[in-house]
């Protein structure tokens, strides 16, 4: 704004002290058509209101000529810019930092002598491959085959290449007015962009078409690195690049359709493969699955035929004792019964009825004991036999 003011004022105070001088003028002259006698018939009174009107007016038309003049070379930097200052007279240049620069406080900014050239320290975008605004790619073509750059490759045929990049990159401030009067301002179009395809073209021609696909970092750093390189005058960069990056890339459509039968090709084979690998995991899983029931049932048969067993061996235990139990108990029976005990029984156990019939020479009922043995006090000595 500031610049703006120092420019446009010195004109606004010429273009006023015109219009002013115009006006006297133009008075003047009404004066005298209105037939001032004094005026028209004398010259010498003519000139002297003349000379008084116009002196003020020619004042500001000086004024502001000159200053228009000198302060048209008035420049401001911004703070983040660098300016070169080319004189046409003597074809020197300078380089002014950031700020306001008026002549004569800047003396190499000579007035109707001098360019100024502004270039930006900040990092700026660059770019290849780029498609135009509004364009359209041919049909049956992508972008990037379209617009993109195109590069051979090492592999037989030399397939091409398509490559859309893009990067970062800010001038050297110390080597600017090299950089200037090598290149201009418009050295990313003229000279960094044109080397950056020079260098992709030269790193790709030496590599297989799809070398791209499985390096892409190792790629764009040794494009970088080369292209560096290349801006570098006398052991100094006139410009810095940096995150160099391949955005998009394409092959030519044979090489495409050849990808594309190949991949199907592929795509059929890991399928076939994933089948087979499903089928075998599906026998492994009935296998394991039948495994599993056989040791089930086994672990199953096993275990029930412990139980048995040990059923088994319970009810044997369990009959053993009872047999041994029953032994004791008749052994001790066995002791126990005597011949008195046993015609004890006898007639405890009958009911009092003689047979019908005898034969031989035998009692009906021998309740007689024989007098060897004794008869204890609970059995009676003799049984009265009831009448017939």
């Amino acid at each position: 704004m500031l610049v703006l003011l120092i420019k446009v004022v010195p004109w606004l105070v010429f273009l006023g002290g015109l219009i002013w001088g115009g006006l006297r003028i133009m008075a003047w002259y009404s004066e005298e058509e209105r037939g001032s006698r004094g005026f028209r018939n004398d010259d010498a009174a003519k000139s002297k209101t003349l000379r008084p009107s116009l002196a003020l007016p020619i004042v500001l038309i000086l004024l502001g000529l000159i200053s228009g003049i000198a302060f048209s070379t008035a420049t401001e930097v911004a703070p983040t810019s660098v300016a070169v200052v080319e004189n046409t007279l003597n074809g020197q240049f300078y380089q002014l930092d950031g700020g306001t620069h008026v002549w004569p406080f800047e003396p190499v900014l000579t007035p109707l002598m001098t360019k100024v050239y502004s270039y930006d320290l900040r990092r700026q975008i660059i770019e290849i491959g780029e498609p135009p605004a509004g364009a359209k790619p041919t049909p049956g073509l992508t972008a990037t085959q379209a617009f993109g750059v195109a590069s051979s490759s090492d592999s037989p045929g030399q397939p091409v290449v398509y490559f859309l990049a893009r990067g970062w990159a800010f001038v050297n401030k110390d080597v600017i007015i090299t950089l200037h009067r090598r290149y201009g301002a418009d050295y990313v179009n003229s000279w960094v962009e044109r080397q950056w395809v020079t260098t992709l073209k030269s790193i790709q021609g030496r590599r297989p078409y799809d070398y791209l696909k499985s390096n892409r970092v190792a790629f764009e750093d040794e494009v970088e690195k080369a292209l560096q390189a290349q801006l570098v005058v006398d052991g100094k960069p006139l410009v810095n690049v940096s995150q160099l990056a391949i955005a998009d890339y394409d092959y030519e459509p044979a090489v495409n359709k050849f990808l594309q039968d190949v991949a199907q090709k592929e795509f059929e084979r890991q399928q076939a493969e994933q089948q087979i690998l499903i089928n075998t995991k599906k026998q492994e899983a009935a296998v394991i699955e039948i495994q599993t029931l056989f040791l089930t049932t086994k672990r199953a048969a096993e275990a029930q035929k412990e139980k048995l067993n040990a059923e088994a061996e319970g009810q044997a235990q369990a009959i053993t004792s009872v047999t041994n139990a029953q032994a004791d108990a008749n052994k001790k029976l066995s002791a126990s019964i005597t011949t008195i005990l046993v015609e004890y029984e006898k007639v405890r156990r009958w009911g009092g009825l003689w047979p019908m019939y005898y034969s031989g020479s035998e009692t009906p009922f021998n309740l007689l004991f024989q007098a060897s043995s004794p008869i204890t006090s609970t059995v009676p000595a003799t049984v009265t036999l009831p009448a017939k």
